[in-house]
């Protein structure tokens, strides 16, 4: 009866079962990788198909890390976040500044996407995160040397 449900029906479908998971694996987690086997004993709904990705970054990093790996994980992408921001918003080098804004408007996006797909279990597009996320450190921690009066500002 269910064969057929088109993606975001599934998600549907599944979430109060993977919101009760989340509750019960809060600070242990199930453990990294193993979603797909863990969600056959919380699968109420039987579904036809198999479920073997929770269709969302943030609740999966939840069901397999529990409360501190997502904290630990939130607190990371603030972190590189925040320094390309400061980056963007404190360098005086033009290179520096396009890499806090490339950082900053990578990371937004990545976040944004991440809330309504789940685009980080493709091993590509994680990869293109972690690099952006290394970028807002390294910008913030190059050396900027503030332009002395008449000196061009280039990169």
């Amino acid at each position: 009866a269910r064969q057929g449900l088109a993606d975001n029906e599934l998600r549907d479908t599944a979430l109060p079962d993977l919101l009760r998971m989340a509750r019960q694996h809060a600070w242990t987690g199930i453990g990294p990788g193993n979603f797909s086997t863990g969600f056959t004993a919380y699968n109420t709904l039987k579904l036809q198909e198999f479920y073997n990705e929770a269709h969302f970054d943030g609740l999966q990093f939840l069901i397999e890390t529990g409360i501190p790996g997502t904290l630990l994980l939130a607190f990371i992408v603030m972190y590189c976040a925040l320094r390309g921001l400061q980056a963007l918003m404190h360098s005086h080098s033009r290179l520096l500044q396009g890499t806090g804004f490339a950082v900053t408007m990578s990371v937004g996006a990545g976040l944004m996407h991440s809330w309504v797909e789940y685009n980080l279990r493709v091993p590509a597009t994680a990869s293109v995160f972690v690099v952006m996320l290394a970028l807002g450190v390294i910008a913030s921690t190059l050396p900027d040397k503030k332009p002395q009066p008449g000196q061009k500002t280039s990169s």
